[in-house]
């Protein structure tokens, strides 16, 4: 209940852009089983959405879906599944969502969220993906200093996060102006 606080909190002041696929994304409101962590993981997946939405892609057409993979958390895979099906609904952003195992996956997605359970292989993910124009999200301590893209970052009962300027750059990506002026910017890798 507390992090579907924040996320009103948070929505109330105009930190996340509000998008009529939040409201699906939460637990509570979605008639589904709630599990304990469920909107820790719908807030992930809505930091997520609006990520995208502040992205832009080189060569992908205006009406394509953008491709989300995520690697490892099904509970954030079934989150943005539901932002995903409501978007539909709506005539926003599409996305597709798909799960990802392995490295094979790479060529096709704009975005990559590598979940913490995937922590003992994040050096080969973004290795795999540099360069790419993929946009790299992960709540994995330390996510942007080793060149990862977007590292959501908790502390306490807040969500926030951090972006590697470097690594974006490096992608060919483009992130709006508004979305590195929410964010705490770090500006390469670590050796």
């Amino acid at each position: 209940m507390q992090m579907i606080r924040i996320a009103r909190h948070y929505l109330s002041i105009g930190i996340l852009l509000f998008t009529p696929t939040l409201a699906f994304a939460l637990p509570e409101q979605s008639g589904q089983p709630i599990h304990p962590r469920a909107s820790e993981y719908a807030l992930e997946a809505a930091y997520i959405f609006n990520f995208i939405q502040f992205t832009e892609w080189p060569n992908k057409k205006r009406n394509m879906p953008v491709t989300v993979l995520v690697s490892g958390d099904d509970m954030v895979r079934g989150a943005m599944q539901r932002i995903a099906t409501a978007s539909d609904k709506s005539g926003r952003t599409r996305l597709r969502i798909d799960p990802c195992t392995d490295l094979t996956c790479l060529g096709r997605p704009q975005v990559l969220f590598i979940g913490s359970d995937q922590q003992a292989h994040l050096q080969q993910w973004l290795d795999s993906s540099k360069q790419l124009p993929i946009l790299t999200v992960s709540d994995i301590p330390g996510f942007a200093d080793k060149g990862g893209m977007i590292e959501l970052i908790r502390r306490g009962d807040r969500l926030s996060f951090r972006i590697n300027r470097k690594a974006i750059a490096d992608s060919g990506l483009y992130v709006s102006a508004q979305l590195l002026q929410l964010g705490e910017i770090v500006d390469g890798e670590s050796p």
